[in-house]
């Protein structure tokens, strides 16, 4: 028979190590749970008109780093819901957001921009081919709509060659963003 004495150190190894396993497959679970649950708080202040709260509520996941968070504070600063008016602040937030791999993030970045100069017209067909790839229906219908009328033929050349591939375009998209031909901001974010 083989006897091992236990020291102080394995016993409490073995509770770090029960520990860390607890909060290794609890805690994702609940920061999931948790920013799922302050976005759905979000949207339902946000559908009853309560545009402060809702703005309050993704505010909150977005300087956590929430990306879908983020596009909502976004276009609350677009939008002037719950706040004032800000199109840099729309913007700052949407590039978060696109920067983190978020494809309404980049499709809503890349609106903004394609709206701009030259310089940034070939940012925002980056970010929209970038989006496009991503799965964005509406960068995606966006992009096929604007090589189809020449929307893009101002742009030089170098500017729109992207490491990003375009992906083949699929039907149109849902979002409730209807986007006509790159004119006044206005009418782009139009409903």
């Amino acid at each position: 028979m083989h006897y091992t004495q236990s020291t102080p150190y394995q016993h409490i190894s073995r509770r770090l190590l029960t520990a860390t396993l607890f909060l290794g497959l609890w805690l994702p679970f609940h920061v999931f749970s948790s920013d799922f649950e302050g976005l759905e708080a979000g949207q339902k202040a946000f559908n009853a008109g309560n545009f402060t709260l809702s703005f309050a509520l993704w505010t909150t996941l977005a300087t956590q780093g929430h990306t879908d968070a983020q596009v909502f504070v976004g276009l609350s600063y677009q939008n002037g819901w719950g706040i004032q008016k800000s199109s840099q602040l729309a913007e700052v937030w949407y590039q978060k957001a696109a920067k983190k791999n978020n494809a309404i993030g980049q499709y809503l970045l890349g609106l903004r921009y394609i709206q701009g100069s030259n310089t940034n017209r070939a940012k925002g067909l980056m970010w929209l081919r970038q989006a496009a790839s991503n799965g964005d229906n509406s960068a995606q219908q966006f992009l096929k709509k604007g090589q189809a009328r020449g929307w893009f033929t101002d742009i030089p050349t170098a500017a729109t060659s992207s490491t990003v591939t375009p992906p083949a375009l699929t039907a149109p998209s849902s979002s409730p963003l209807q986007v006509r031909k790159t004119v006044p901001q206005s009418q782009a974010f139009a409903g």
